[in-house]
Order: C-alpha cells, then sequence, then structure tokens
C-alpha cells in the first residue's frame, strides 16, 4: 500500500480549506517578498538621487573653477575695418 493509499481521504470541505490555507501561506509570504523589494527600491532611488545630485554639484564646481574669456578678446581679432 502506498501512502496516499494509507491515509484517510480527504473530503470535498477539507481539500478546499487545505487550498484555502496554502493559498493563504503563499500570498503572506508574496506580500512580505513585495514589502521587501518596494523598501530595496526606494533605497535605490534614493541612492540615485544623492549620486545625480553630487555630479550635479561637481559639474557646477568644475563650471566655476573654468578661466572665463573676456568677450572682447575673442571678438577682437574677427573685425577687419
Amino acid at each position: 500500500m502506498s501512502t496516499l493509499e494509507s491515509q484517510p481521504s480527504m473530503t470535498a470541505t477539507e481539500f478546499a480549506a487545505y487550498i484555502d490555507s496554502v493559498v493563504e501561506t503563499l500570498q503572506t509570504k508574496m506580500d512580505g517578498v513585495s514589502g521587501q523589494m518596494n523598501e530595496k527600491l526606494e533605497d535605490m532611488s534614493n541612492r540615485i538621487d544623492s549620486l545625480e545630485q553630487t555630479l550635479s554639484d561637481v559639474v557646477k564646481q568644475m563650471d566655476e573653477q573654468k578661466p572665463r574669456q573676456d568677450p572682447a578678446t575673442t571678438t577682437a581679432g574677427t573685425e577687419d575695418s
């Protein structure tokens, strides 16, 4: 005799209750995983925002450190009068 034959058979109601229990357990686990994924995505989003701000600050600092050219010297050689 196999193990299935040695166990008493389930009624349809018991089987439905068992399946409902399994589905509820899976739903609970999926909710937990979903919450963890949302937290990780939020953390990544915050880190990306911070990185974008840092890069923006670096570009701004580089622009400020760039020597300014005098507009009069850049156009002085182009006039032929």
